[in-house]
């Protein structure tokens, strides 16, 4: 059995299995790979897979599968993760810059502390139509890499946001 070193993460409450792909460890199927080693019972238990990949333009690739096995073109909290992961391997330098699907980060490690420049956020629509089973909602969207709704409410204490959110 192949032994694969990973780093466990987290990031602002996500948190990522990560590890350094470069040598082509996993070389195919990344979804399922993600939704095994993120499974929360019977896998290391994550919100996502970060791989660390080459590229020719920057000093490095980051892939991301979310724990379902679907692809992803961006997360920030993973790029901030992926940032210090990448710097605390020797592979970066303090200031460099990484590819994701989505763009290209610029990222600076300060000790712990890790700073990502992520593009901004595009497409607004301050309310579009969303039906969660007979209820209907009017969320804002915005995509900042990934698509994101945002449903503003009057106490978010009473809100079920995992439930209403995975909806």
């Amino acid at each position: 059995m192949k032994k694969i070193e990973f780093w466990k993460m987290s990031g602002s409450g996500n948190d990522f299995v990560v590890i350094d792909n470069r040598r082509r460890l996993i070389r195919q199927d990344y979804g399922s790979w993600a939704k095994r080693l993120c499974h929360r019972q019977f896998g290391i238990g994550a919100d996502g897979l970060l791989l660390l990949e080459k590229d020719s333009k920057t000093d490095f690739r980051m892939i991301y599968f979310n724990a379902d096995g679907s692809r992803a073109d961006m997360c920030g909290n993973g790029a901030r993760c992926m940032a210090y992961f990448a710097h605390a391997q020797h592979v970066v330098p303090e200031l460099f810059r990484f590819q994701t699907d989505a763009y290209t980060v610029g990222a600076k490690i300060e000790g712990h502390h890790v700073r990502v420049s992520l593009a901004d956020a595009r497409d607004f629509k301050p309310r579009v139509k969303v039906k969660v089973g007979a209820k209907v909602y009017q969320p804002a969207f915005l995509n900042t890499g990934v698509p994101h709704a945002v449903l503003f409410v009057r106490n978010a204490e009473k809100v079920l946001v995992s439930g209403l959110g995975r909806s």
